[in-house]
């Protein structure tokens, strides 16, 4: 838990929320069902971070040092399913870092499985997103 001690309380409300989203509502999901369901982050993300995502070989993962602006995930991943698991394997697991107005973003199964360095406002954005998304759509829900 040693790297969340250089997040604001709000980063860290932030990344608890997507965290329980992930878990109810993302986990497990097909890439048609997330995008039936969160059609607003799936336009954001492809606005904001698809570009900053590169597939590579999960051994050519291990040595990389995060990279500002790029996002690397083995091949066989969807990339907004993937780079959504990623985000929160590295909060879930603490491995979440902040450097330089970035997020750092690592995970590890088996060896590093994903590397990333993206811009907070680009993260936050997404997450903020997804949120708003699911408070919507649950409010929708409720005044039925």
């Amino acid at each position: 838990m040693k790297n969340l001690v250089n997040f604001s309380k709000n980063d860290i409300i932030m990344f608890y929320n997507f965290l329980f989203i992930y878990e109810t509502e993302i986990k497990g999901k097909k890439y048609e069902q997330f995008k039936n369901r969160f059609g607003q982050t799936e336009l954001e993300y492809k606005r904001s971070i698809l570009r900053s995502v590169v597939h590579v070989l999960k051994e050519n993962l291990q040595n990389m040092p995060p990279t500002e602006g790029f996002v690397y995930i083995p091949k066989s991943h969807t990339k907004i399913l993937g780079v959504l698991t990623h985000l929160r394997n590295s909060i879930a697991h603490a491995l979440i870092q902040s450097k330089d107005g970035c997020y750092i973003i690592e995970d590890y199964y088996n060896g590093k499985t994903a590397i990333g360095m993206l811009r907070k406002p680009v993260v936050k954005h997404l997450i903020e997103t997804l949120i708003d998304e699911y408070s919507r759509y649950n409010q929708k829900k409720q005044n039925l």
